[in-house]
C-alpha cells in the first residue's frame, strides 16, 4: 500500500498532542477543583464551594463522592445562613421596640421564642443529616454546628433574658407609676427600677416619667435641706431661730420636762437598752476592741448590729439605716445621697420600733466626729427627723438632753440643735 502522505501524517501528530495537552488541561482543573472543594469543606467556606460547584458541571463531576460530600455541606451551608439571616430579622426586631416609647410587647418576646426554637430545630436536623465520611467531624466523629449558628444563638438567647427583664421591669413600673397617680409615691422603688432600666438599656416613655418624678422628689428634698442651710447666712436669722427654740419651753409648758431631761442620768451613753458590749461585738474577733470603743462614736464604717438590743430582723434594718446615715453624711461613697434619708424615714414609717435606734445612731455619729460636712449633714438629718418622727415615752429624755446639750453651741451645730429640740418639743407637747 501506498504510505500516507506527510500532511496527513502531521496533522494526526498535531491532533494527537492537542488532544494529549487538553486531557493534560482536564485533569490539572479536576485536580484544581477538588482541591479547591477539599479546602471550602475544611473551612466551611460556602462562597468557595459555590465558586467550585461551577467548574463541577463544566467538569462533568457530579458523580465524584467528594464533590456529592460538598453537594450535601453547601446545602447545610446556606441552610444555616438562611437560619442565622432569618433569626437576625428577629432579633434586630426586637432590639428596635426596646427602645420605643411603649417598649416591648408580650408577642415580641413570643416571636423571640418560636423564632430561636426553629433556629435550633433546624441547627439539629443540619447535624442529623449531614454525611458523616465528609473531613469536617471532629475527634469524636461527631458534626459540629457552624459558628455562625452558635453565635447567632447565644445571641438571641442573652436577647431573650434581657427582654424577659425589660417586660418585667414595665410592668413594674407601669404599676409604680399607677400608684403616684394616687399620691402613692415609692422614690426608693422607683430609684431602683430606673438602676435596673439603666443596667438592661431601657429608654421607654415610662422611664423617662419615672426618672422626672425622681429628679423632682430629689429637688425637692434639696430645697428643704438648703432652707436649713440658710440659717446659717444670716445672723438675724439665727437668733430668731434661738429665739423660737428658747420660746418653746414657755409656750408650750416644757419648762419641768426639760428641767427633768437636762440631768446627767438621761446621757444618751446610759440608756439601758444600750446592747451590751460582748453582744455588740459578738463574731467579730478581729476588730471587736475597736466596736467596742466606738459603738457610742463616731465611726465611718457600717455597725455590725443595731446599738439597742432588738431581734435579728429589725437588727438587720437597723443596719441599713446606719449604712444610709453614713452614704447622706459623705462618710461612706454611695449613689443619689440625697434620697437615702427619705428612704431611712420610709422604713421608720413602717417600722417604729427603730425609731429610738435612729435617734441612738445620729447621737453617736455627733460623739467625736471630726468632719465638718459630716457634721451638718448629721445636724440636717438630726432636724428632719425630730419634726416627722418621735422616739419612744422612755427614749425621749434621752434625745432631749442631747439636744439641750447642743443648743448652746456655737454655730451651725446651735442652730440646728435648737431647730431640732423645737420640732420635737412641739411633737411631745401634742
Amino acid at each position: 500500500g501506498q504510505s500516507e502522505h506527510p500532511m496527513v501524517k502531521k496533522a494526526e501528530k498535531t491532533a494527537k498532542m492537542r488532544k494529549e495537552e487538553e486531557t493534560a488541561a482536564r485533569k490539572n482543573r479536576i485536580h484544581d477543583t477538588l482541591k479547591m472543594i477539599r479546602e471550602g469543606m475544611r473551612e466551611r467556606n460556602l462562597q468557595l464551594l459555590t465558586h467550585a460547584q461551577t467548574k463541577v458541571f463544566e467538569l462533568g463531576l457530579e458523580a465524584d463522592e467528594t464533590v456529592k460530600s460538598a453537594s450535601v455541606l453547601r446545602e447545610d451551608l446556606e441552610s444555616e445562613v438562611d437560619i442565622v439571616a432569618k433569626l437576625k430579622v428577629v432579633c434586630d426586631s426586637i432590639k428596635l421596640s426596646q427602645n420605643t416609647a411603649d417598649g416591648l410587647e408580650e408577642n415580641d418576646l413570643r416571636n423571640l421564642e418560636t423564632a430561636i426554637s426553629e433556629a435550633e430545630a433546624r441547627a439539629k436536623g443540619i447535624k442529623d443529616t449531614v454525611d458523616k465520611r465528609i473531613i469536617l467531624s471532629d475527634s469524636n466523629g461527631e458534626i459540629k454546628t457552624s459558628q455562625s449558628i452558635i453565635s447567632a444563638l447565644k445571641e438571641a438567647h442573652s436577647l431573650q433574658a434581657r427582654a424577659e427583664q425589660q417586660l418585667e421591669l414595665q410592668h413594674d413600673l407601669e404599676t409604680a407609676l399607677d400608684d403616684t397617680k394616687e399620691k402613692k409615691i415609692n422614690i426608693v422603688l422607683l430609684r431602683q427600677l430606673l438602676d435596673k432600666a439603666a443596667e438592661i438599656g431601657c429608654k421607654t416613655s415610662n422611664v423617662d416619667r419615672a426618672g422626672e418624678i425622681v429628679r423632682s422628689s430629689e429637688r425637692r428634698l434639696s430645697t428643704e435641706l438648703n432652707l436649713l442651710d440658710i440659717l446659717n447666712e444670716n445672723e438675724s436669722v439665727n437668733q430668731s431661730v434661738r429665739s423660737l427654740g428658747k420660746s418653746v419651753e414657755s409656750v408650750f409648758s416644757m419648762e419641768e420636762k426639760l428641767q427633768k431631761a437636762s440631768q446627767t442620768q438621761y446621757h444618751f451613753e446610759k440608756y439601758y437598752l444600750i446592747r451590751p458590749d460582748g453582744d455588740y461585738a459578738r463574731g467579730n474577733l478581729m476588730n471587736k476592741s475597736l466596736l467596742i470603743a466606738l459603738k457610742l462614736k463616731h465611726q465611718n464604717f457600717v455597725i455590725p448590729r443595731s446599738i439597742i438590743s432588738m431581734d435579728k430582723k429589725m437588727s438587720k434594718q437597723a443596719i441599713t439605716l446606719h449604712k444610709n446615715l453614713l452614704g447622706y453624711c459623705a462618710d461612706l461613697i454611695m449613689g443619689f445621697p440625697a434620697t437615702l434619708v427619705e428612704r431611712s424615714l420610709k422604713t421608720l414609717a413602717s417600722f417604729r420600733v427603730l425609731a429610738d435606734e435612729q435617734y441612738i445612731q445620729l447621737m453617736k455619729h455627733l460623739t467625736e466626729n471630726h468632719g465638718k460636712q459630716s457634721i451638718g449633714r448629721a445636724w440636717q438629718f438630726f432636724c428632719i427627723l425630730s419634726s416627722t418622727i418621735s422616739p419612744s415615752v422612755e427614749f425621749e429624755d434621752f434625745v432631749l438632753n442631747f439636744l439641750l446639750r447642743h443648743k448652746g453651741a456655737h454655730g451651725l451645730v446651735g442652730v440646728y440643735a435648737s431647730y431640732a429640740l423645737h420640732c420635737l418639743s412641739v411633737k411631745l407637747e401634742y
